[in-house]
């Protein structure tokens, strides 16, 4: 009868080892069907106000999802800020406002294209979308600015780029811009064209020789094609403007 029960001990024991193998073998299997369901990844989206101004206070909002989830556990949330064609960027945090927002205050100190790029750790995931903006003019108002070749402020100044706004490659021209104060000619004024292609890093700065009338002019050669900008930053005094006009070289 020992015996029997001895056998029967060892008839359970195997069988509950079979059933866990079983078991793992199931859960392989389901892995290996795809009924594991995947980790969806997170998602962010940009949000900024439709129109923004100069030295004007704004809000910079990141909307983080996932799925139909929103996270509002993120690590991290910061914004990485920099105006096009420059070197200098700002990183600011976000706060959690709930709700899978997260949000900063920023002021743009001068108008021009900007990029946000928004650096969200959330989930054991990284997420950093950018979004350009405008600051100042829309893109269609601006092209119609850089139509008329004219520029105004608060200081009545105007700034035009004379002639026309194709120029050819790999040959020696002259760049003149006409100013004026209130519509008469602007004399005695440090001019300085700021010169560079797209959205190229790369600015070259070139002091400018006063022709007379309010004509201001530079030369240069262009040993790319693409579409560049000239800011012409005016200085008489305390006078100092500046702006943007967008040109071709082909």
């Amino acid at each position: 009868m020992e015996e029997v029960s001895y056998l029967k001990k060892i008839f359970l024991g195997l069988a509950l080892v079979a059933g866990m193998l079983a078991g793992c073998a199931g859960g392989n299997e389901q892995e290996k069907n795809g009924n594991t369901k995947p980790l969806e990844p997170i998602e962010v989206t940009v949000i900024t106000p439709d129109k923004i101004s100069p030295n004007e206070e704004v809000q910079i909002k990141a909307e983080v999802t996932q799925g139909k989830d929103k996270v509002d556990d993120a690590k991290e949330v910061k914004f990485e800020i920099w105006k096009n064609g420059t070197e200098n960027h700002t990183m600011t945090s976000g706060k959690n406002e709930g709700k899978g927002v997260y949000s900063a205050a920023y002021t743009f100190k001068e108008s021009g294209t900007y990029s946000i790029t928004s650096h969200v750790t959330a989930r054991d995931m990284h997420s950093m979308p950018t979004k350009q903006v405008t600051v100042g003019m829309t893109s269609g108002e601006e092209a119609e600015h850089h139509d008329d070749h004219d520029h105004h402020s608060d200081t009545d100044i105007s700034i035009a780029l004379e002639g026309n706004k194709v120029f050819p490659l790999n040959k020696e021209v002259t760049m003149t811009a006409l100013i004026k104060q209130k519509d008469v000619p602007l004399t005695g004024a440090n001019i300085t064209f700021e010169v560079w292609r797209g959205e190229e890093q790369k600015h070259e700065w070139i002091d400018a020789k006063e022709d007379g009338n309010g004509k201001y002019s530079i030369n240069k050669t262009f040993s790319n094609t693409g579409m560049f900008h000239v800011q012409v930053h005016v200085k008489k005094g305390e006078l100092h403007e500046h702006n943007v006009i967008m040109f071709d070289v082909k």
